[in-house]
């Protein structure tokens, strides 16, 4: 980035917004004009207007997600998920079975 454009680079509000599990997304229909791009992620509404801005958000964003396994753990998929539950109903003495049997 140029010197010139360092000096029109604007943010006009800085807030924070703290996200907690999977967040619904979306692009206001119709909004999307030239010098105008909105994001909605989750209750937060981003607008960029020019291609910096969504490079410098894209970009931050990229960064963050190689640094997840440090600030969340590793990712856990549905087969660790049912995993840990049979081994907790186990060590209880609780039956694993998906379908108990029926009695006859």
């Amino acid at each position: 980035m140029d010197a010139k454009h360092r000096d029109e680079s604007t943010c006009e509000v800085v807030s924070r917004v703290t996200m907690r599990g999977f967040q619904k997304i979306g692009m206001p229909r119709g909004a999307v004009k030239p010098g105008h791009l909105p994001v909605r992620l989750g209750n937060a509404l981003l607008v960029f207007v020019d291609r910096d801005a969504l490079k410098s958000a894209l970009h931050v964003l990229n960064g963050a997600a190689k640094l997840a396994d440090v600030a969340f753990g590793p990712e856990r998929d549905a087969f660790d998920e049912v995993e840990t539950a049979q081994r907790k109903r186990f060590e209880k003495g609780l039956s694993n079975d998906i379908d108990p049997p029926r009695g006859k």
